[in-house]
């Protein structure tokens, strides 16, 4: 149940939002990654399926091949 959670908050964010710190730091490493690939013209990860945009997000989320593990939450007040 989890995962449907942070889809839909992904999703939420990645149309309705300005796009995060963090999600901007993931997504530059995403955009290094061999798993990376491009499925409709949306960035997608091979590994786990998803749409980076919205995953690069999720606070909650993870790299499956652990690439964001050095990646703080970055607190988008200070």
């Amino acid at each position: 149940m989890n995962k449907i959670k942070n889809i839909i908050i992904g999703w939420f964010k990645y149309l309705f939002k300005p796009q995060s710190k963090l999600a901007k730091e993931r997504l530059n490493i995403c955009r290094q990654c061999p798993y990376l690939e491009v499925v409709l013209g949306q960035e997608t990860c091979s590994l786990c399926g998803c749409v980076l945009e919205a995953k690069a997000e999720v606070e909650d989320e993870i790299c499956y091949d652990g690439r964001w593990d050095n990646i703080k939450n970055v607190n988008e007040n200070e």
